[in-house]
């Protein structure tokens, strides 16, 4: 008999012994044994048109004054019932899109004056990236402003970002301080590539590489006049890259379980730094896919039992895209679960040998690794001899018992015994 060790005066062990199938353990801890161009407005990509995504609409205000908020939302939709995800193109940098719903959004500030031409939504099923019409955004001061600072000398600075990526707008605004308030201010451009302009309210340079503009303009320079004097900034070049292929990777599992939890999310970055929105084809019906973050996730039920989808989850940022290699997705069946059927001989004395004639009952303490127990089961009937755990999913679990008495005192673990649920 092996003692329940208390502080104090403690109750002796019982025998503890776990049934596993027709045999018994009793506590010595025995235990049986690719990148892809994207197309025009209308235009689907590496699908059928009857199958591929429609996009249409364009913002009823194209002129925003600075700090007046933007919000403009497309109508999409998949002939197949796809899930769909959504990109903004060439969008100046105050706008945002959210991949799920499309609703492009955004409040510019006084950098952002100026005009913004062949803005575009466009709508991804994984398969068919199909680009909505342009439309144009024209920012303009805030009525309350009251232009560039007066301090006696005219001068122009800032620091133009020097690298640009083909189909990405891209802006400079530089800060100009006049001479005298309420100059007029002519800014000139010299060496700009075709697809650039400087606009004369703000003195911004802004475009947007077209495809095929990879390689180097140099000696761009940008000046003002009021009229009496000029400045200009210091000649820079800018060199214009294609953009790269996000990069996705992630290893999902194959099976599913019925009644059990299943999630994978995979990791992807983007070279140029673009945003990423996810799509995926072949989700089963069970499950739910989030674009912002690729993640599948969902719990199947025993009448998805036996079923499988070919699955491929895909990331792009509005110019390339990236897919997993596709997988099959199996669900099996119903998680099995067994039980432990415990059995303990109650202690009669105390471990100084003393008569227990208090004892209030038994404490059963379980696991899944030997010396740790968080979960427990209490027993207020000192007559019984034993207790079956049921509900136990698949694993192999370790118990021990304690004893108590009528004053709470506790005895220490008993052996343990396990037990293996397949």
């Amino acid at each position: 008999m092996v003692d329940f060790r208390m502080l104090g005066r403690a109750a002796r062990a019982a025998v503890v012994c776990v049934a596993l199938g027709t045999l018994a353990a009793c506590n010595e801890g025995t235990t049986p044994s690719a990148a892809s161009a994207l197309p025009v407005a209308g235009t689907p990509l590496g699908n059928t048109a009857s199958s591929a995504p429609v996009i249409s609409g364009t913002p009823a205000n194209s002129t925003l004054a600075v700090g007046q908020p933007f919000s403009f939302t497309p109508s999409a939709g998949s002939p197949s019932g796809a899930t769909l995800g959504f990109l903004l193109l060439s969008a100046p940098a105050f706008l945002s899109i959210d991949p799920a719903t499309g609703v492009v959004s955004g409040t510019p500030a006084t950098v952002d004056i100026g005009s913004y031409p062949g803005i575009r939504v466009a709508v991804t099923d994984g398969t068919t990236t199909v680009a909505g019409p342009t439309f144009k955004l024209t920012v303009v001061a805030d009525p309350a402003s009251n232009g560039p600072a007066a301090t006696g000398t005219l001068s122009i600075a800032g620091a133009p970002i020097t690298a640009a990526v083909e189909g990405v707008a891209w802006s400079f605004r530089p800060t100009v301080t006049v001479a005298s308030a309420g100059a007029t201010l002519t800014y000139r451009a010299a060496n700009l590539p075709g697809w650039m302009t400087v606009i004369q309210a703000t003195g911004t340079l802004s475009g947007t590489p077209p495809a095929g503009a990879v390689g180097t303009y140099a000696n761009i320079v940008l000046s003002v006049s009021d009229g009496t004097g000029e400045a200009a900034l210091p000649a820079f070049s800018l060199s214009v890259s294609a953009p790269r292929a996000p990069v996705i990777s992630g290893s999902p599992s194959t099976t599913a379980r019925a009644g059990v939890a299943y999630r994978f999310r995979p990791t992807a970055t983007d070279p140029n730094g673009y945003p990423l929105v996810y799509t995926v084809a072949g989700k089963p019906a069970w499950a739910t896919f989030d674009p912002r973050t690729g993640t599948l996730s969902g719990v199947p039920t025993g009448a998805d039992a036996g079923k499988s989808s070919r699955v491929t989850v895909t990331a792009s940022d509005g110019f390339s895209t990236a897919s997993l290699p596709p997988f099959t997705l199996a669900v099996t069946g119903l998680a099995s679960s067994g039980s432990a059927a415990l059995s303990w001989v109650a202690p009669t004395l105390r471990t100084d040998g003393t008569p227990l004639t208090n004892l209030a009952g038994f404490r059963i303490y379980y696991g899944t690794a030997s010396g740790s127990y968080p979960n427990s089961i209490s027993i207020t009937n000192p007559k019984l001899g034993g207790y079956t755990v049921d509900a136990l999913p698949p694993g192999t679990y370790y118990f021990v018992t304690t004893a108590f008495d009528a004053y709470g005192n506790e005895s220490a673990y008993s052996n343990p015994v396990s037990k293996t649920i397949l």
